[in-house]
């Protein structure tokens, strides 16, 4: 039975309804989802309104996801280097309190058993670290293990720091805010194409339908379409950060999707040989012959990747 393979992504899903609305705007009175479309009730100019509007609103989301990456990005360029210095003065407090690890707590240094437990709210350790400075500055001369040798050595300015650190803390609120508004403006979207991309599951079945012996035929709607052996069954794959793995028995001349959030490298055979085929997240490709076993790897460090095949 054929299988149709629906876009993921939001530019997939407006690339499709583009395709889609043409088709059936070209076909005119002639077109075969007129009936269709007023048994269902689908007003295409509304779908249009509804794809129009979130396309509006995907801008304001991409702007805003832009911003938020900016202020992420100096967040992390002014905190790594301070936070590196930070470490380092606890560790040598913990050498320091070997024997009463519980005079960290003096320093605002939270240790479970032998471990050093960092905050891991930016704006939480940008004010330990401001802690740990006040506290050390507010003992009598001479009694802070904190030395100006040992500050000398590790090139470390805590007066400097201690004025950049309310900086850090605005930039990451800033941050917060606009990877809410991101969040607000991604749920809109999704809110204002969600009754567009049901009717465009809704009719791509319905293409499907007829054309029995030929269902490639809803390509020409834009739909990407999968006519592998019924006796194929899809399978999801998962592969964590950095992840590899060596996929069997891969139906050859089907069609498989990245359904994750990174892109995928595919290679031939077990040994992952030959040309690197990237897969980016909603892309499809169909399987060459010699690739019905293949590796498949996961680059990113930080994103979950997740893959579509058929498999005999």
């Amino acid at each position: 039975m054929a299988r149709i393979v629906f876009p993921i992504t939001f530019s997939g899903k407006v690339k499709l309804f583009g395709l889609l609305d043409a088709k059936n705007t070209d076909d005119g009175a002639s077109s075969i989802l007129k009936l269709y479309f007023a048994q269902q009730k689908v007003d295409m100019d509304k779908q249009r309104a509804a794809v129009l509007l979130a396309f509006n609103t995907d801008l304001l989301l991409q702007a805003s996801i832009s911003k938020a990456e900016k202020y992420h990005q100096q967040c992390v360029v002014k905190l790594k280097p301070i936070f590196k210095q930070h470490r380092a003065i606890v560790q040598m407090l913990k050498k320091y309190f070997f024997s009463n690890t519980k005079s960290l707590g003096d320093y605002g240094i939270s240790i479970v058993g032998n471990t050093i437990i960092y905050p891991s709210n930016r704006e939480e350790l940008c004010n330990a670290i401001a802690f740990l400075i006040n506290y050390s500055d507010g003992l009598p001369f001479g009694e802070s293990p904190i030395t100006e040798a040992f500050l000398t050595e590790n090139n470390i300015d805590l007066a400097k720091n201690l004025l950049a650190l309310p900086k850090i803390i605005s930039l990451n609120k800033a941050f917060v805010t606009q990877d809410k508004t991101s969040g607000k403006y991604c749920q809109q979207r999704n809110n204002a194409i969600a009754p567009v991309t049901t009717n465009m599951r809704n009719t791509g079945n319905f293409l499907v339908t007829q054309f029995p012996k030929t269902p490639k035929n809803a390509s020409d709607w834009g739909y990407i379409i999968d006519t592998s052996s019924q006796k194929a069954k899809l399978i999801t794959v998962k592969f964590k950060q950095g992840a590899k793995s060596v996929l069997y028995s891969v139906v050859a001349g089907s069609i498989i999707q990245n359904t994750g959030d990174a892109t995928l490298i595919i290679t031939k055979g077990t040994r992952g040989t030959g040309t690197d085929i990237e897969l980016n997240t909603g892309d499809t490709w169909k399987v060459a012959r010699g690739y019905i076993e293949m590796t498949v790897k996961n680059t990113n460090l930080l994103l979950t990747g997740a893959l579509n095949y058929m498999k005999h």
